[in-house]
């Protein structure tokens, strides 16, 4: 009993010690900045030929790599499981979360894992997110006209 004690509080320290190297949670404000960039937070935004769906234009891939998440009554290998997720808003909020905490890190080099950080992974992935040239997306700049109202951490 004694062992199984300390094993448990063993892996619930590995456990916060690993998220807290991953870093921050996304706020809420800055979901909602993410999304106002993203279609204008637009929840009856559906699905682009482009491969796109939702408010948070997330495609396949981005809700594959975020888990699958799903509405409560479906499964993940249901063939609506990805566009019924990201066109509800509360579905398509957790896949951007799931998708920050699995792949956040600092983009910015400034030493912390923040919004900016977070929108950054959204739009170009956590390969790309540093790219110097984001300040010229139109995507950034309605981005930075939410933080300004808005503030998020």
């Amino acid at each position: 009993m004694m062992n199984q004690v300390i094993i448990t509080a063993s892996l619930v320290v590995f456990a916060n010690f690993l998220f807290a190297v991953k870093g921050a949670e996304i706020t809420d404000e800055c979901l909602g900045c993410i999304c106002q960039a993203s279609s204008g937070c637009n929840k009856d935004q559906g699905c682009s030929d482009g491969g796109v769906c939702g408010p948070f234009l997330i495609t396949w891939g981005f809700w594959s790599d975020a888990g699958k998440p799903v509405l409560k009554g479906t499964q993940p290998n249901d063939p609506a499981a990805y566009s019924t997720c990201v066109n509800d808003m509360f579905c398509a909020s957790e896949t951007v979360r799931s998708y920050s905490r699995i792949f956040g890190k600092d983009c910015t080099g400034d030493g912390a894992i923040d919004c900016e950080d977070f929108m950054r992974i959204h739009k170009f992935g956590p390969g790309a997110c540093n790219s110097p040239t984001i300040a010229e997306n139109k995507f950034f700049k309605e981005f930075e006209k939410c933080k300004s109202i808005v503030n998020p951490k």
